[in-house]
């Protein structure tokens, strides 16, 4: 291979090989995804439309449907659960012995198969996810229109409402800008973490990474009570601004992310088996 760092003939012949070897797999997690979701979003209806709220809602007069509030969070929360679970697969084909010299023999390099698989399970991970929640709403919808009582209005939930300022948006205070950040960025830091995991721990990568999520999450708040108790946060004066405080912890969040992707890579690379001669 002349070029040894990345060539978009390889890339798009690797991505193609990818596809037509894994699309049976990848049908079946889309299919448990978009399942998953309609389970959720039916149990919530249930207990939205009925004959107790019914009568509320009337009198209120409100004009849009009373599930929306509860959808978005429940589209939230399975965005966060279901990202976490795509990172960690990255590198499962690193799992057994067999299944990596097949990996590592494939003619492509290091980043060229990192940078495949990391489109597939962040970037078209989330194309999924959307089509997933888009579909399973719908499904909401035709199931609840026989089904809700006289009176209460059944429509599919329109996501821009997640981020607008309106009062079913989840993002509908003044700092909703700042929070919309926070939450991409927040998104983002999540996954890479996940992918790092996987990186590190092919087998079982999701409880490893979950279970070492939670041991650095006591740990920093273990370190954080104590120079809070030693009196390091009381002495310093220094005063900051909302918006200078959510650049800084936007750039170190970022700076995480990028940590993460960029080690993940490195652990990946380390597995090259012309660095194990």
């Amino acid at each position: 291979m002349k070029n040894t760092c990345f060539s978009w003939h390889r890339f798009w012949n690797l991505c193609q090989k990818e596809m037509v070897e894994s699309w049976k797999t990848y049908v079946l997690r889309f299919v448990l995804m978009y399942g998953v979701l309609v389970i959720a979003f039916v149990i919530n209806g249930f207990s939205v439309y009925n004959e107790s709220r019914s009568s509320w809602y009337v009198q209120r007069g409100l004009t849009t449907d009373p599930a929306w509030d509860s959808i978005f969070h429940i589209m939230i929360i399975g965005l966060f659960i279901f990202s976490c679970i795509s990172a960690s697969l990255i590198m499962d084909r690193m799992k057994t012995k067999t299944s990596s010299l097949s990996v590592l023999l494939t003619p492509v390099t290091p980043f060229e198969y990192f940078f495949s698989r990391w489109i597939v399970f962040t970037a078209g991970f989330l194309a999924v996810y959307l089509v997933a929640y888009t579909l399973a709403d719908w499904t909401r919808v035709l199931f609840f229109l026989m089904k809700a009582p006289e009176g209460m209005i059944v429509e599919p939930a329109s996501l821009h409402h997640i981020v607008s300022v309106n009062p079913f948006g989840i993002f509908k205070d003044e700092d909703g800008a700042s929070r919309v950040a926070g939450f991409i960025m927040g998104y983002f830091f999540l996954q890479s973490f996940f992918v790092l995991g996987s990186s590190i721990w092919p087998k079982n990568s999701f409880l490893k990474t979950f279970a070492a999520g939670i041991l650095l999450i006591i740990v920093f708040a273990l370190i954080g009570q104590a120079c809070y108790a030693l009196g390091g946060v009381r002495s310093a004066n220094v005063e900051m601004t909302s918006e200078v405080g959510n650049l800084i912890a936007g750039l170190i969040m970022g700076g995480f992310i990028l940590a993460n992707w960029a080690l993940a890579y490195y652990r990946f690379k380390e597995s090259e088996i012309i660095n194990r001669f």
